[in-house]
């Protein structure tokens, strides 16, 4: 029921997208398994995504920056939307600031999990909003959004904003066990 659920989802959003399904669903298959099919990403590891440097605790606000400024065409200035919808900078995002964030830009986010419905977004060129294992030191780590949007055998590129450049991450950064899903729920962006 779980699968069938995620690819109604799955399906209703590429639906209202006007996005083509991919002709194989990867439901359930480790990261490896898609891997090994051939298959390419939608958008090439090259290519110039949009990447800006995030201020302290600002990872999610720039994540969405990013990808709504290569989707719609959308300028989103995170600072003074922090300001209007009360964020403290000193803290990490909660659910209520992304909430109110997505808001003030009347844009939506879908939220998924598995690994092959993450693969079969990247193959048709859609990005999306991750959150992986960032090291603080040697023992402890953050989670930390970016925008993945292609991927090679070695992980996903992605937009990071700590790094302030386009970088690869290894999968195993944000994916959980043998690799059918991720670590945090993966977000796709819509109006």
């Amino acid at each position: 029921m779980v699968r069938q659920k995620s690819f109604y989802i799955f399906f209703i959003f590429l639906v209202s997208s006007f996005t083509l399904l991919p002709a194989q669903d990867y439901y359930g298959w480790t990261y490896g398994q898609i891997l090994d099919t051939g298959v390419k990403p939608g958008i090439k590891p090259a290519y110039k995504f949009p990447v800006s440097k995030q201020h302290h605790y600002g990872c999610y606000g720039f994540s969405v920056k990013h990808l709504a400024k290569y989707k719609y065409k959308l300028s989103i200035d995170v600072n003074a939307a922090e300001k209007k919808i009360g964020k403290d900078r000193n803290k990490l995002w909660s659910g209520q600031n992304i909430g109110d964030f997505l808001d003030l830009y009347k844009l939506k986010m879908n939220y998924f999990s598995d690994v092959g419905t993450l693969f079969n977004f990247l193959i048709m060129g859609e990005p999306v909003i991750i959150q992986y294992k960032w090291p603080v030191d040697a023992k402890n780590w953050v989670g930390h959004f970016v925008v993945a949007y292609s991927f090679d055998k070695q992980g996903v590129w992605v937009s990071d904003s700590i790094a302030n450049k386009c970088l690869r991450i290894p999968y195993r950064s944000f994916l959980k066990g043998t690799g059918t899903q991720t670590l945090f729920a993966f977000g796709i962006l819509s109006r």
